[in-house]
C-alpha cells in the first residue's frame, strides 16, 4: 500500500525520489497514563509504491495537564530523511526490488542531529 497523496512530502536523492510523511504514537506507561511519543518516519521509493522504509524515533514529552501544550525533543528534517535512505541503502535496502518493509527501531541513536533544542523539561 503506498503512502497517501495528503500530507507526503517529496525529497530526491540522487535521481531517485522519494515520498516521506510523519506518524506520531505513544507508548503507553505502566501506570497506564500516556507515556513517551514515537514518531514514525515512513518513506516511500517514488517509482515504486510499497517499497518502504519505516524509522522509530522515540523522544521524551511532557504533558503535565491535558490542555497545555504538548513539548517533544525531535525534529524531523529533510536533512535526517535524506540520513535514513542513505542507511537503509548502506544496509542493503533496494528500492527497485520488492522486499519487506525496512525497519529502523531506535532511529534517534543513528541520527542524533534530530534532537531538537533543549531537553531539562523532559523526565
Amino acid at each position: 500500500m503506498s503512502l497517501p497523496r495528503k500530507g507526503r512530502r517529496t525529497i530526491r536523492v540522487g535521481e531517485q525520489a522519494y515520498y516521506w510523511m510523519i506518524r506520531f504514537g505513544y507508548i503507553p506507561d505502566p501506570s497506564g497514563t500516556v507515556g513517551d511519543l514515537t514518531i514514525v518516519l515512513l518513506i516511500e521509493a517514488g517509482a515504486c509504491p510499497g517499497r518502504r522504509i519505516e524509522a522509530y524515533f522515540e523522544g521524551k514529552r511532557s504533558i503535565p495537564f491535558l490542555w497545555e501544550d504538548v513539548r517533544q525533543n525531535l525534529a524531523i528534517t529533510p536533512q535526517t530523511v535524506r540520513g535514513v535512505i542513505d542507511h537503509a541503502v548502506a544496509e542493503g535496502w533496494d528500492p527497485q526490488r520488492a522486499t519487506s518493509t525496512f525497519i529502523i527501531d531506535h532511529a534517534e541513536t543513528l541520527f542524533p542531529d534530530c534532537k531538537a533544542g533543549d531537553e531539562s523539561w523532559a523526565t
